[in-house]
Order: C-alpha cells, then structure tokens, then sequence
C-alpha cells in the first residue's frame, strides 16, 4: 500500500453487506475503502477509496 499507511490500523464493517475498511492512524481516519463484490459475493467487481480529510472527519475508529 505504500508508506503513508505504514503503522495505521485496518477495522472491517460490513454496512448493508458490503465489506468496508476503516484504516485510521491513532484516532484519526484516513481512509476508507470499499470493496463491491458480484451477488455470490466471491468475486470482486470494483474497488473504492475514500481519502479525503473534509470527508472522514465525522468517523471514528470507535463507531
């Protein structure tokens, strides 16, 4: 993934079904990101991220 997100923390939801990361750096989140899969839910269809700071900042690890 790369050296901004060395040391941070990954914490898996699923909201609705779909498998979302929360990866945060202490308290503070820095980035989320979603994974869409087919209706068996085997197979990956698309990848999204979110990195926005503006964006992230109502989320806590704690939610």
């Amino acid at each position: 993934v790369g050296p901004r997100y060395a040391g941070c923390e990954v914490r898996w939801a699923f909201p609705g079904g779909t498998p979302t990361a929360l990866i945060t750096a202490g308290d503070r989140p820095v980035a989320v990101v979603t994974v869409e899969t087919d209706s068996s839910g085997g197979r990956v269809r698309a990848i999204y991220g979110m990195a926005n700071p503006d964006k992230l900042a109502h989320l806590s690890p704690r939610n």
